[in-house]
């Protein structure tokens, strides 16, 4: 099952986990203590090997916190392999802005949750991605889920449009006038009476009739209201509670969806209305920080289609340079497009151009002076 370097590299990273292994399996005390000092992780492993229950090994490391072992060591995802004519070109790391559609190509290390909030979007008609900052709820939306619309029947034909309440000022009704407008102008609606139009009745469905005028019968309109907790920051209070009212109301339309990202810490604000309460106790999509095994795909999925390569262990220190703490993604997400950037025009992502600019910590750091 496993290879005798994996047994070396396994017992030169467990250390003194190797304990908590033992709690684990329960092995006996006496057992403990014939191992050879500084030799515990290998009786460990020899331990479960003549019981034949290495097997078991992946599950114990992932129960007692070491899913850097299983990761690196002993499971290492599949380094996808890199599609004929789709070779992505320039850097494949977008750094510290979000995915968008077109970066589905080198969107890794989120399909089973691209995949569940499809399955959402198509049961339910209004949707809310929560998380932390920096947890990836727009890039999720973006280059998760949007390109594959088409998977739902009749998805095809659906339209999209994306706003973030708080531009281009303090009223959520322009911000979403601002991006109906250029197919409503047909109609001889422009952005003004649009709002105006919104602010007055609410009535976002019969806009979204027109907007889809011409098209499929299976077409609807899906709003994609990005950094929904801008609704509660950048936005005048005097137009909070008819734009919550219009969402709750588009919710009943046969033609319209919803799907709101929301910051975690943001969500106490967003019960205090009972239309919202209602909407996200019916729609609500909790979106954890990707674990481990999706913080590699993440780092090796992008190289590998953009034909780049990482010297030999140098994927294994990014990951535990980041950490899990809250925001490690984006620091993550910065340093790949800092490595890209120094190891330019060569194809090797290196050690040397790493530790060039400090690793994950000092990526945010250096840039932070250069400003």
């Amino acid at each position: 099952m496993f290879t005798g370097r994996q047994k070396l590299a396994f017992a030169r990273r467990l250390g003194d986990n190797w304990q908590d292994l033992a709690d684990y399996f329960d092995m006996p005390v006496d057992q403990r203590h014939s191992f050879t000092p500084g030799r515990e992780p290998q009786g460990i492993w020899e331990w479960l090997a003549a019981r034949q229950r290495l097997p078991e090994l992946l599950d114990a490391l992932r129960y007692i916190d070491r899913t850097d072992i299983v990761v690196e060591v002993l499971a290492p995802p599949a380094t996808p392999a890199s599609t004929p004519g789709m070779t992505w070109q320039g850097s494949p790391f977008p750094g510290l802005r979000h995915f968008t559609p077109d970066d589905v190509a080198i969107f890794f290390g989120r399909n089973q949750e691209s995949t569940e909030l499809l399955a959402r979007v198509q049961r339910e008609r209004f949707v809310t991605v929560v998380g932390a900052s920096g947890s990836g709820k727009s890039s999720l939306v973006a280059a998760g889920m949007l390109p594959r619309l088409h998977e739902i029947p009749g998805g095809q034909h659906w339209q999209w449009v994306r706003l973030t309440p708080g531009d281009p000022g303090d009223d959520p009704f322009v911000a979403l006038a601002v991006k109906l407008a250029p197919t409503l102008e047909r109609h001889g609606l422009n952005g003004r009476t649009i709002a105006d139009r919104l602010r007055a009745s609410g009535d976002l469905a019969a806009l979204a009739e027109l907007f889809l005028t011409g098209r499929p019968a299976a077409a609807e309109l899906l709003l994609f209201i990005d950094q929904f907790e801008e609704l509660f920051t950048l936005t005048a209070p005097a137009h909070h509670r008819r734009f919550i009212a219009m969402l709750a109301r588009a919710a009943q339309s046969p033609r319209l969806r919803t799907v709101l990202t929301l910051r975690a810490d943001f969500y106490h604000r967003c019960v205090v209305s009972p239309d919202l309460a209602a909407l996200l106790r019916a729609g609500s999509f909790p979106l954890a920080a990707p674990d481990m095994p999706a913080l590699l795909e993440m780092i090796a999925g992008p190289a590998a289609v953009a034909g780049l390569t990482f010297q030999d262990g140098l994927p294994g220190r990014i990951l535990r340079d980041t950490g899990s703490d809250p925001g490690a993604l984006a620091l993550l997400a910065f340093a790949l497009a800092e490595l890209y950037e120094a190891c330019q025009p060569g194809t090797t992502l290196t050690r040397a151009a790493y530790d060039s600019f400090r690793g994950v910590q000092g990526a945010i750091a250096r840039r932070a002076e250069t400003t």
